[in-house]
């Protein structure tokens, strides 16, 4: 029985932000991004779209895992966002 299931956000400093925002959570079909991998592949888009001229430059991207079955996911993003 699978008692994880993992979803992945993309946090970064966009354009001449001061402080960290969400980039994205989602695929470039819209689904929520399931995998590591699948979120490194969304960062390369985005880089590229950046040396496109398309996207704001954007730096100290982290990665974030959210367990969505066992995980506190309130207070992992009460963590992670300045509200």
């Amino acid at each position: 029985m699978n008692t994880t299931r993992y979803e992945y956000a993309i946090w970064g400093i966009y354009g001449n932000d001061t402080s960290e925002s969400l980039l994205a959570a989602q695929n470039m079909r819209g689904e929520f991004i399931k995998s590591r991998e699948e979120a490194n592949e969304v960062i390369a888009a985005m880089q590229k779209a950046v040396e496109a001229g398309r996207f704001l430059p954007i730096k100290s991207i982290r990665i974030q895992q959210i367990d969505m079955i066992s995980g506190d996911i309130v207070s992992m993003f009460a963590e992670s966002v300045a509200v």
